[in-house]
């Protein structure tokens, strides 16, 4: 008989089997055990030749760019997952319409309420804001931005680029 895995994923080649493939049948197994091993073992075999399995690195094919508006004094989300581990591997900040300098925080907020503060930069208004992260997270956190300054301005705009980690 042949395994779920393989007789579902038959139509594909494996540079056809997607990161969301592979998480589709991770949320239908139950951790029992002997029950699942040749299950968890044929997943796993797919993950890999088909290089969607983080391992040591991102998930080739699953970057994403991320935008959040209106982040003068506003604490805005920029990205919550809610699958999967992710890296933010770089943050900018665009201010339209202001002048003076601004600061520009990303902090990360656990959903136990705990805030931590990783980023914080003051550039002027004229300065491209970018910055280089490396923040690995997960479904238990939230990636915000906010900038403030002296002078309203009309709007600042956070992007942040994402990579699945696995």
């Amino acid at each position: 008989m042949k395994s779920r895995i393989y007789r579902d994923l038959t139509s594909k080649k494996l540079n056809e089997v997607t990161i969301d493939d592979v998480d589709a049948f991770r949320g239908a197994f139950y951790a029992q055990g002997r029950k699942n091993k040749r299950a968890y073992d044929e997943l796993q075999q797919v993950a890999i030749a088909s290089n969607q399995q983080g391992g040591s690195g991102s998930v080739p094919g699953t970057s994403i760019i991320v935008v959040a508006g209106n982040v003068f004094d506003n604490k805005t989300t920029l990205y919550a997952p809610t699958v999967g581990t992710w890296i933010l591997e770089a943050v900018s900040f665009v201010v339209t319409g202001g002048a003076g300098f601004y600061t520009h925080d990303i902090d990360i907020q656990h959903t136990s309420g705990a805030e931590m503060l990783v980023f914080h930069d003051i550039k002027d208004a004229a300065d491209k804001a970018v910055f280089r992260t490396e923040i690995e997270f997960d479904s238990n956190i939230t990636i915000r931005a906010i900038s403030t300054g002296s002078s309203t301005p009309t709007d600042i705009t956070a992007f942040g680029y994402l990579m699945r980690r696995r």
